[in-house]
């Protein structure tokens, strides 16, 4: 579901219980404030998260071990699923990667970061084995 779609059944809700009544402001307007008010919770976890659990250290410290574990636990607390596999599109993957590198203010890969990897030795390329 997108915004667009939840701020208007939030809206129908609202109406339909004629919660607007009570303080006279149309439903458009306290279902915007309801959401709103969802969006600066979510930036409240963040930076409780952030608080508890960085203390103040800076995510120019992690290693890229703990960078790859890290990345483990954190796909895996999303409720987007992601499937990866050599029949899969790792566009996805590499979008989640971003997010998770920038959340975590971490460099942007090297230019020639490709020559740094070693390669699968499980890997299956153009399809059907």
């Amino acid at each position: 579901m997108d915004a667009r779609d939840f701020r208007q059944e939030l809206r129908e809700l609202i109406n339909g219980h004629s919660l607007e009544n009570e303080s006279n402001t149309p439903d458009f307007v306290l279902a915007n404030l309801l959401v709103r008010c969802l969006e600066a919770f979510d930036e409240a976890v963040v930076a409780r998260l952030n608080h508890h659990y960085l203390k103040g250290r800076s995510c120019d410290s992690l290693t890229p071990s703990e960078a790859l574990f890290g990345f483990a636990g954190w796909i895996t607390t999303r409720k987007e699923q992601v499937v990866a596999s050599s029949k899969d599109d790792a566009a996805v993957w590499a979008r989640l990667i971003d997010e998770f590198c920038k959340a975590n203010k971490l460099p942007e890969p090297r230019d020639n970061q490709p020559d740094f990897v070693m390669p699968s030795t499980d890997t299956e390329r153009g399809g059907d084995a």
